[in-house]
């Protein structure tokens, strides 16, 4: 113990290792997986069942689709109500190395796709500026969409005060779990 009357207090118990406590809060409807409050994701792949090497901490937000009818307002007034009712949960998911690789170099690509497009505008001469803008935009759009689809490991369908609904997780990890009906 520390002489310092104001330090933090210390525990003798070690803290769990990610992925070893039980994760009997996790089931599955065979497509879903589901994650109870306090969920935590065994030591492997989610997307492939192999042992995880790496551990993604990663917090997932959700609101209902019908929020998005707020668009119609204005996209600034969407943006604050989608911020105000979304609901939030954090999870450590667990992912092998080859899936790992995939994924930052789909990220690099992601960063790299926009900033090439924009260069080559800059080096454009003026005739084919326009092209070369348009070009841009779009290749920008596209590394969106393809960091959107392929860097997310899994997606949150719902979201409530008992858990979070995510899909994405593949058949080899999802036969492993439980099953229960939601």
């Amino acid at each position: 113990m520390t002489d310092n009357p104001y330090s933090a207090p210390r525990s003798a118990e070690l803290p769990a290792a990610a992925g070893s406590a039980d994760s009997s809060n996790l089931f599955t409807d065979g497509v879903h997986v589901f994650a109870e409050l306090g969920a935590c994701f065994p030591s492997r792949c989610v997307l492939c069942n192999a042992p995880a090497e790496l551990t993604l901490r990663r917090r997932f937000s959700w609101h209902s689709p019908w929020w998005a009818l707020t668009i119609l307002a204005g996209v600034l007034t969407y943006l604050i109500v989608a911020l105000v009712v979304r609901k939030s949960m954090l999870l450590e998911l667990g992912l092998c190395a080859a899936h790992a690789r995939r994924r930052r170099r789909v990220i690099l690509g992601c960063w790299i796709l926009p900033v090439a497009a924009v260069g080559a505008c800059a080096l454009s001469s003026e005739s084919v500026a326009f092209a070369f803008g348009s070009l841009a935009a779009v290749l920008a759009l596209a590394a969106l969409m393809i960091g959107q689809r392929f860097a997310n490991v899994l997606t949150p369908v719902r979201i409530d005060a008992a858990g979070a609904r995510l899909r994405g997780a593949s058949p080899a990890f999802l036969a492993t779990l439980p099953h229960r009906s939601a």
